[in-house]
Parts: structure tokens; sequence; C-alpha cells
């Protein structure tokens, strides 16, 4: 609406100047007033399509079906689930672009670095995911949320020449969000697993600062979170739910990790929230 106003501000500008130029010469006001016309359209043109434009970025990922991967957002350590103990990557999972991608940035304890983004295609909806790294290696697989898991699958092309299908499966769990990955190399008649990671969120203060009824209110609403999810409940997940910003890894990062002292007092507003706040 702004900018509406002020482009109306500037035509009438444009206009009081051109009444100015009429007064000198009688013989310029029909072109004079074809001017003012084609002016004025052309300002109420460009104004009402700008508002167009950010009505419809605003709207654009805000429905649930777009917040269904949301469970993987967070600051991440990853673990092999064989080695529970021992960090192989740091994983930090955001929303860009005005929350219709996920953005990874995997940093690899052994100086491997890779990025994927990740988006839902409405028109085909299926969730689609790119994946590169440092050592040149692209990987693209699409899927959809199934019984609560995110299943991807595609195909990688190999420095050989050959071809490798990939399936790789993200589903919350207890303490974070476990990503299990299978490999074939004989066009999908058989799997062998290629890796499976563990993601836990990167501070150590949820596990080890919280006392044991914090501790089951955070495992209370990871569940809420997580069914909601699977079931694709708009109201419990959507984007301006306060249970959403108090369930799961959200609430871990923003208030038990970063503001420690506002914790008793998040929870109290948290668990006041309902549903849709």
């Amino acid at each position: 609406m702004n900018r509406i106003l002020s482009r109306f501000s500037v035509i009438a500008s444009k206009i009081a100047l051109l009444k100015i130029a009429a007064l000198t010469t009688k013989r310029l006001r029909p072109v004079l007033v074809l001017a003012v016309v084609f002016l004025a359209a052309l300002e109420f043109s460009g104004a009402h399509r700008s508002a167009s434009v950010d009505s419809g970025r605003a709207s654009s990922c805000a429905g649930p079906e777009y917040h269904s991967f949301d469970f993987w957002m967070g600051d991440w350590k990853a673990f092999d689930v064989g080695n529970p103990t021992t960090v192989v990557a740091r994983t930090r999972v955001d929303r860009i672009l005005d929350g219709c991608v996920l953005l990874e940035d995997y940093q690899g304890s052994d100086g491997s670095h890779g990025e994927s983004f990740t988006i839902y295609d409405a028109g085909r909806q299926v969730w689609h995911q790119s994946w590169v790294t440092n050592h040149g290696v692209l990987l693209v697989i699409e899927g959809k949320l199934q019984a609560g898991e995110m299943i991807l699958s595609g195909v990688s092309h190999l420095s050989d020449g050959k071809e490798r299908y990939v399936r790789g499966v993200w589903k919350p769990v207890t303490g974070g969000v476990r990503e299990t990955a299978l490999a074939s190399t004989d066009g999908g008649k058989t799997w062998d697993p290629w890796f499976d990671l563990m993601f836990r969120p990167s501070a150590s203060g949820t596990s080890t600062n919280a006392s044991p009824n914090d501790r089951s209110i955070i495992a209370g609403l990871d569940t809420q979170y997580q069914a909601a999810v699977k079931n694709n409940d708009a109201t419990t997940m959507g984007p301006d739910s306060g249970r959403r910003f108090c369930s799961g890894n959200r609430f871990r990062q923003d208030v038990w990790e970063n503001r420690p002292a506002q914790r008793s007092a998040e929870w109290a507003n948290c668990l006041r929230a309902p549903a849709g706040q």
C-alpha cells in the first residue's frame, strides 16, 4: 500500500508540472492531456503489479505441506549410529528464500563440505533435494513424506560412468533426527547400507542441565509435533503455531541453548499457548 501511495504522489507531482506547462500554451493542451492519462495508467499498472508480487511472495509457501520436513531444521552434531560418541560432522539446516527452501550446510570432520537445497514442488506434490559438495559431487533425489518419514530417492552418476541408485530416509526420533541411506549398483534389484547418521542438537545444555520434569516436557512436545507431521496437522505445525515454536529442536535452539535465563518463563508461555497462536 505504501508503494501505491508513493507512486500516486509521483503522479500528482507530474500532473502539477504539466498543468504549469499547459498554461504557457493552449496549442499543447491536447497533447498534455494524453500524456497525463498515459503516465497515470503506467504508474498504476506498475504499482498494482508490485503489490501482487509482494502478496504472492508472502503466501506462496505458507501451507502445511511446505513444513512437513521442518523436523530436520536445527543446529546439529552428526554421529554414526554405530559409533554414537564420535562426531562425524556439524550440520545446520535453516529455512531460506521466504521460508520456501531448506538449506543444509554439512561440515564433515574429515574436511568434506556439502550443501543441499530442499523444496516442496507443489505442482508435482513431491519433495526435491539437490546435494552438492566440495568434491564436485551432485546428487538429485525426490520423494514424499510417508508414515512420518521423509523418503527421497534418485540416481547418482559416478566418475566411472556407472549409475548408483540411492535412497535416503529421514525420520524424527527421540533426541534428534536419524538419516539412513541405501545404495544399489544393479538398478535397484539389491540394496546395501550406505550410511546411517544420527543428528543431535549441537549444544549439550538440553541433555545435561535439564531437570527430569523439563526433559519430560521436551519429550511430550516432541511427540506432539512428530504426530502432527505424520498426520499433516496444520493447526499444530502451522507456521504461526505456538505449539510448533515450543516443540522439538526449534525451542531447544532458540531458548534453551541461547537464552538460558528465560527458560522457565518461556516454558510457561509455551505450555499456556493454545495451538494456532
